[in-house]
């Protein structure tokens, strides 16, 4: 059975109308971008997820000189769509990034807010690693992916190491129901060589120094 994808301009920004949460937050926390680029080596390349409806994308697109943003869930990826279609420098994905390619499906958390969709076992959308997109100068990694940020981050080994880009993560435990603790994580970059600089929000960033 198709989905039925219906979208409302909600401040300006095309959302899926069954949102009541999301785009509040994500507008507040995407002003957190002025302050990330301050640490960035370069302004080159931008790798960002859950690209949601776009509000990032459109947001990193005015600082790098490209972005490429990943979404999977399908009225978040066709909100995303609309809200980046005048921005050539966005390149948007249907997918999620993970460690190793696959396929999954995304199971609804909380009704009513569309950030809050976790990755499950499926067959709606592909997995893809960050390595295949074939990125060498990326500037800044950016996820916020309910969970799944050290599957995205071990599936961006070459990218990470090719460029060295500012990472920043959202850590709040989600990461244990995939069995990947927050201090995983922290460990898996130290052992990178990255070292936590900053806290925004919920977002924690690392730098390689």
């Amino acid at each position: 059975m198709q989905l039925t994808i219906q979208l409302e301009n909600r401040r300006g920004w095309m959302t899926p109308v069954e949102d009541q949460v999301a785009l509040d937050i994500i507008l507040r926390e995407s002003d957190d971008i002025a302050t990330l680029i301050t640490h960035c080596n370069d302004l080159r390349c931008a790798i960002q997820a859950g690209g949601n409806i776009g509000i990032w994308p459109v947001k990193l697109t005015q600082h790098f000189q490209r972005v490429v943003t990943a979404e999977p869930g399908e009225a978040n990826f066709s909100a995303l769509k609309r809200n980046t279609k005048a921005y050539p420098t966005v390149f948007a994905i249907n997918a999620a990034f993970g460690q190793s390619a696959c396929r999954a499906a995304l199971e609804v958390v909380q009704a009513g807010n569309i950030g809050a969709h976790r990755i499950t076992e499926g067959d709606a959308f592909e997995v893809i690693t960050i390595d295949s997109l074939g990125i060498t100068d990326c500037d800044l990694l950016q996820l916020d992916v309910e969970g799944y940020e050290l599957f995205a981050i071990q599936g961006a080994l070459r990218t990470i190491e090719a460029s060295s880009p500012l990472i920043c993560v959202e850590l709040k435990g989600l990461g244990k129901r995939y069995g990947a603790s927050d201090q995983q994580l922290r460990s898996y970059l130290e052992c990178k060589g990255y070292k936590e600089i900053l806290r925004l929000h919920r977002d924690v960033v690392f730098a390689r120094r």
